[in-house]
């Protein structure tokens, strides 16, 4: 059968559109626009000055070859830092007795890194001092 220019009834059956794809439609075009408005409100707020990465001891855990202290470094600066360099110093006064390093490949802002430092002398009977020592741009 031809299709003739005065079948409204044909033309209104192809342009009508089934309501659910209509509602999924709309809800990815809204997922879209926050995205955009998400990731614009981060762009234009953020300083991106440099990471602040500060360094805690989570726990001491004895190891078969000497002590493992466990840490976690958190980044509540405006940028990623690559390779942040973290140092544990055993302290007895004002002497150090040991020293352990570690390196985190990244540490987003906002985010944590968990790791540990080995000793050979038992943490809990000095002064442990962890600290960030260092990193590089990403």
């Amino acid at each position: 059968m031809e299709h003739e220019p005065g079948n409204q009834k044909g033309d209104e059956e192809k342009e009508k559109i089934p309501w659910p794809e209509r509602l999924t439609a709309l809800a990815g075009f809204l997922i879209f626009v926050a995205t955009i408005g998400i990731l614009a409100y981060e762009g234009l707020t953020r300083n991106g000055d440099a990471p602040a990465i500060s360094v805690h001891v989570v726990s001491i855990v004895d190891q078969p070859t000497g002590y493992l202290a466990r840490i976690v470094a958190r980044n509540s600066g405006g940028a990623t830092g690559a390779e942040v360099q973290i140092v544990g110093e055993l302290m007895q006064g004002n002497k150090v007795v040991e020293e352990s390093t570690t390196t985190f490949s990244f540490v987003p802002d906002g985010a944590e890194r968990r790791g540990g430092l080995f000793f050979q002398n038992d943490p809990r009977l000095h002064t442990l001092n962890v600290r960030a020592t260092g990193y590089e741009d990403p």
